[in-house]
């Protein structure tokens, strides 16, 4: 009996190592998204608000076009590949996946990069920018085939469960040399055109090392000679189709606000408006990180589980995410907002309004984080097009409000109507997922870390107040030490013994 009690317990903590492990990989290689904030604080004071706004605007249309030229092939490949051992299948999923992503996004490429001087009419910019918008735009629609292969490469490489490769690829090179490259092509002239060349090349760079991830992962040559049926392209095609939908609206969604105010304000102010809504989303976007880490994990896990073993793995390995990113996130959220003010001044006296949208967006991202990585987790269970449909409901709730705000309190209505859209799919797929699946994140093991996450975030807002009148440098070192305590506390008391153990030596050297 003691031997059987166990089992599932040493099953659940083998389960648990690995989802923290690999959301730990995970997360390190989406620190890009803590890194960007640092390297738009850069641009912000090298290239000035009015072109930053306008480098923003176009990364969103890029973002979108490369959601819709991917056809889901990335969301595939997560479901796909880790539900069968059949190496030869698996090896024609991943070459289907590449030429179907990289014929569409070439198509979306030329075609940009055709109808450039068409579609810089709707651009609003300052005078000195909109001369060069036509091959600012023909050029940077390159950028779209270059970021579909990275995106598909390297979730060919995480369908292996392998979550830390991407580390480099996606810090030192996607983040670190466009940071690099765009300070050098500012000091010697490219102040149009810098920040578009210095991400191109980034990418560019990015496609060659993620290459070199597919070779340490997948057999190249096995690649390059496998025979793709037309069967297993309509299969991954049918799958995909609707899929995109969801893809592209959650992208769509994402960049609404930056779409809008760009297009109701004219000029140069529309582009700074851009810049402004955008450095608060780049900062607030750090903290999706945890979020992020576990959906990364959770989606081939939760496919294997699901094909490969059953639903008792699957409800302890949402539950366990659950806990940990609702109890990681909340110190993390009481950083950005006690300090919002703060950096908002760094990136310059432009950005002073940022600081309030950095709140309003922290507190909606708080939401978010709540319900777990349902949305993940439902994408790999649910038929597609209910992906589809959370994501039309969500844009359509913050469409409405933006619409009603965004006339009357600018920015911040515009911010508002975000923080509650982006919600709505979440707590849709949180809904769905209980009554089809009957899995729900919620026990009462999310009790005690909850109170001591917290007791964390009070922790933190309490001693930022305390040198409310100190320099930012001040400010800063006291939020930072009050948030590593705050985790800590956290990892000394708010976590169980099993759920502590998944971080290691560092967790038992500070519980004993």
């Amino acid at each position: 009996m003691t031997q059987d009690a166990q089992g599932p317990d040493a099953n659940r903590s083998t389960s648990d190592n690995m989802v923290a492990k690999s959301a730990g990989l995970a997360f390190l290689g989406k620190l890009g998204a803590v890194i960007e904030p640092v390297g738009v604080i850069i641009f912000a004071n090298l290239y000035g608000a009015a072109t930053l706004g306008v480098f923003m605007l176009f990364w969103g249309y890029v973002m979108i076009s490369t959601g819709a030229s991917d056809l889901a092939m990335s969301t595939a490949l997560q479901r796909f590949v880790p539900s069968t051992r059949d190496e030869d299948r698996i090896h024609a999923v991943l070459k289907a996946s590449l030429l179907i992503s990289g014929v569409l996004s070439l198509l979306f490429a030329i075609i940009l990069t055709v109808l450039a001087p068409w579609l810089a009419e709707y651009v609003n910019a300052a005078p000195e920018v909109s001369k060069d918008l036509p091959t600012i735009i023909a050029i940077y629609a390159w950028a779209i085939p270059l970021w579909c292969y990275i995106e598909v490469s390297t979730a060919a490489v995480r369908a292996r469960h392998a979550f830390g490769p991407e580390v480099k690829v996606r810090i030192f090179y996607e983040q670190g040399l466009r940071i690099i490259s765009g300070v050098l092509f500012f000091f010697i002239g490219l102040a149009d055109y810098g920040l578009f060349l210095s991400h191109l090349l980034a990418l560019f760079v990015a496609c060659i090392l993620s290459t070199r991830l597919l070779g340490q992962h997948y057999d190249l040559k096995r690649l390059w000679a496998t025979r793709v049926s037309p069967e297993l392209f309509r299969e991954l095609v049918q799958f995909g189709s609707p899929m995109t939908g969801a893809n592209v609206m959650k992208r769509f969604h994402s960049n609404f606000p930056i779409f809008v105010l760009n297009f109701i304000i004219p000029g140069a102010a529309g582009a700074i408006a851009v810049a402004v809504f955008a450095v608060a989303r780049k900062v607030v976007s750090a903290l999706q990180v945890i979020r992020q880490s576990f959906e990364y994990v959770i989606a081939p896990l939760a496919s294997a589980e699901n094909a490969l073993s059953g639903k008792a793995a699957l409800r302890d390995m949402y539950a366990f995410s659950t806990r940990l990113i609702w109890s990681l996130f909340m110190p993390a959220g009481a950083l950005v907002v006690a300090l919002r003010h703060d950096i908002a001044s760094l990136v310059g006296p432009t950005f002073a309004g940022a600081g309030v949208l950095i709140a309003i967006l922290s507190l909606g991202r708080a939401v978010e984080a709540a319900t777990g990585p349902s949305q993940a987790l439902q994408e790999m269970l649910t038929r597609s097009r209910v992906s589809l449909v959370n994501g039309l409901i969500g844009f359509a709730v913050t469409a409405l409000m933006m619409l009603w705000m965004t006339p009357h309190w600018g920015s911040v209505g515009a911010a508002i109507a975000t923080a509650i859209g982006i919600n709505v799919p979440s707590l849709l797929s949180l809904q769905q997922i209980n009554k089809l699946y009957g899995l729900q994140p919620y026990d009462r093991r999310l009790i005690r870390p909850a109170i001591w996450s917290f007791s964390g975030a009070a922790m933190i807002f309490i001693a930022v107040a305390i040198v409310g009148s100190a320099s930012i440098a001040i400010r800063m070192g006291v939020g930072a030490t009050a948030f590593f305590a705050a985790y800590i506390l956290l990892l000394r008391f708010g976590f169980s013994d099993r759920d502590a153990a998944v971080f290691g030596k560092f967790a038992r050297w500070i519980r004993n």
